[in-house]
């Protein structure tokens, strides 16, 4: 090999280095105090199965570029929350109720996109329903279910969150000049209009 070509090859040799040198920089890293934070908070286990800690992450709620605290923090093994983390479950806030074993955690009932209800997976195997968290999560729950049903039932909840904003608008009674909400109107207006 002569003379340029290896100083070609040691110069895409040296460039590829930097780059992959600029990738692992780039990454955000895993705090290893929140993972301690989330084991102890968790009770050295997995939240959904109850596997040892040992076997477990300290998985986010909603992806930790967004918030990479505890409250964003649950327990899960590792099969669990890679299932969580491609959208396959996700606890429905509204089943939200107070945990009576456990201080200051919530439990909820989970929700299998129906794309892998008949899949050979774990969480269908062994039939899990509910899980428990911490109360301080609810606000993260909440946004990782919008995530949920997004990423799985996008016409669904693109109707849903449509229906909400046209129930949100603030509409003006012609008899009275009140500002109520656009699905409250007519019910008021029934009303309204009799009294004249």
């Amino acid at each position: 090999m002569d003379l340029h070509l290896k100083v070609v090859v040691l110069f895409k040799d040296i460039l590829i280095l930097i780059l992959l040198k600029i990738i692992l920089m780039s990454k955000t890293p895993r705090s290893s105090t929140f993972r301690n934070n989330i084991v102890k908070a968790f009770s050295y286990k997995c939240t959904l199965t109850g596997v040892d800690e040992i076997q477990c992450e300290a998985a986010h709620i909603i992806p930790h570029k967004n918030n990479d605290t505890e409250p964003n923090g649950m327990l899960l093994s590792v099969e669990i929350h890679r299932l969580y983390d491609k959208h396959v479950w996700c606890p429905i806030p509204s089943t939200k109720r107070l945990c009576p074993r456990r201080q200051n955690f919530v439990s909820y009932d989970i929700e299998i996109s129906d794309k892998y209800t008949d899949k050979h997976l774990s969480i269908n195997t062994y039939k899990y329903n509910q899980i428990e968290v911490k109360a301080w999560s609810h606000e993260f729950i909440q946004q990782a279910y919008q995530d949920f049903r997004k990423k799985n039932y996008p016409e669904e909840f693109e109707f849903e969150e449509k229906h909400k904003a046209d129930s949100s608008e603030d509409v003006i009674c012609e008899y009275c000049c009140n500002t109520f909400k656009k699905n409250g109107l007519k019910k008021h207006q029934n009303v309204c209009n009799r009294k004249d």
